[in-house]
């Protein structure tokens, strides 16, 4: 048998090879080539309950206002990825909002006013954030634990019964009710890949979309929104159950 037939017959065997993988992804429809991984948004709902009444000894102001349950906070997240070869490390801002409504108080005899009030706070945070993916990207494993910690300022406003800033008479200086408080995070927490699930709509949302990871995911937030204890201030430190969706693009 010469070089040439030799050639001929190792190069039919390549090709024949060949078709049946090419058969094989248009078959499944699902692609190993993935779009690049640059960003991740994150939307998330989570618990909030000021520690407000914290700094009043015995008083509970806010309590005998707007009760002692919890209230709803919205938040989105945005993250850039500086580095993901082995985790992600990215920075990322966060905006946010809560809205507690609750009944007004007599300040003469301390009962309950028929008006009405609301306490509004914005939550503004910029934060370093690791998530360790490692497995999942290597083998297919669908957790990834992630830790968060960051710098916060929120902003805070009190309506009165017509829904304009609430203004309390201090002799002849009153005081408008709004401001901010300043303070820091951390968060711990896991998200559970849902491409796991369904690989071949994941594929299809990368392609047509661009988002490359989807998860679902829950975290433990610890904020401590108190001025770093310095001076008077609205005490706005709370921990949080959050749980959300992420996109990975």
């Amino acid at each position: 048998m010469n070089t040439r037939l030799i050639s001929s017959i190792l190069m039919c065997a390549f090709f024949a090879g060949l078709v049946p993988l090419s058969a094989v992804a248009e078959e499944t429809g699902v692609s190993s080539i993935e779009s690049p991984r640059r960003f991740i948004l994150e939307a998330r709902f989570g618990t909030f309950q000021p520690a407000v009444d914290s700094d009043f000894g015995n008083a509970t102001p806010f309590e005998d206002v707007f009760g002692d349950g919890m209230f709803l906070m919205t938040q989105l997240e945005f993250e850039y990825e500086i580095w993901n070869k082995v985790g992600i490390i990215a920075v990322g801002i966060t905006a946010g909002y809560s809205r507690m409504a609750g009944s007004g108080i007599n300040p003469s005899d301390g009962t309950a006013a028929t008006d009405g009030t609301a306490m509004n706070v914005m939550p503004l945070s910029a934060q370093l954030v690791y998530r360790f993916d490692y497995l999942a990207q290597r083998y297919n494993v669908p957790l990834v634990p992630h830790v968060k910690a960051g710098l916060d300022y929120w902003i805070w406003w009190i309506e009165d019964g017509v829904g304009d800033v609430a203004v309390v008479n201090d002799g002849d200086n009153p005081k408008k009710g709004y401001g901010g408080t300043w303070g820091g995070h951390v968060g711990l927490g896991v998200g559970f890949l849902l491409d796991f699930i369904a690989p071949r709509m994941a594929q299809t949302f990368d392609v047509d979309v661009g988002v490359n990871n989807s998860y679902i995911f829950f975290e433990y937030n610890w904020a401590w929104i108190n001025d770093f204890g310095v001076g008077d201030r609205m005490n706005l430190s709370s921990g949080s159950f959050i749980g959300g969706l992420a996109f990975e693009f």
